[in-house]
């Protein structure tokens, strides 16, 4: 009874916790990317490292809205290549939600880009998330990015 009870309250925290990591995960992935794109931060192969390269598996793909995909390596040179690009990006992410599947996360956000405070592109992502057994950080496994026209 109560040792049970006391159980499945660990295993939903556990759950809990780890869902709030993914979210954590995205939200500071985001901020980095705003911070390099607004030079906030510089342009270094060990600081696109730490900031983008670390939340990325190494067998990471991103799926564009135009059905392109890229692997780590590739996106990573992109975003490298995207530093200082626009000293007023910023990102917003709503509607952040997340399910647990085994020892993967499904994670659906929409991302909301705008430059000089004007919304210029909206985008539904479909994230697949996991820990790195090594690190014990939640890394990207896929994204999954459709330009979608939602409510405002």
């Amino acid at each position: 009874g109560i040792y049970l009870k006391a159980k499945r309250r660990l295993w939903i925290y556990q759950k809990m916790k780890n869902c709030n990591n993914c979210k954590r995960s995205i939200i500071e992935l985001h901020q980095n990317f705003e911070d390099w794109n607004n030079s906030e931060i510089p342009k270094q192969k060990n600081i696109l490292k730490t900031k983008i390269q670390d939340f990325l598996n190494p067998n990471f793909q991103i799926v564009y809205p135009d059905a392109t995909k890229q692997n780590k390596i590739q996106f990573s040179n992109m975003i490298y290549k995207d530093h200082g690009s626009s000293k007023s990006f910023n990102i917003k992410l709503k509607n952040i939600k997340i399910q647990k599947n085994r020892s993967k996360y499904l994670a659906r956000y929409q991302e909301w880009q705008y430059n000089k405070n004007k919304c210029f592109l909206k985008i539904q992502t479909s994230s697949v998330l996991q820990r790195n057994p090594k690190t014990k950080k939640i890394q990207f496994l896929q994204i999954h990015e459709t330009q979608k026209k939602f409510k405002t």
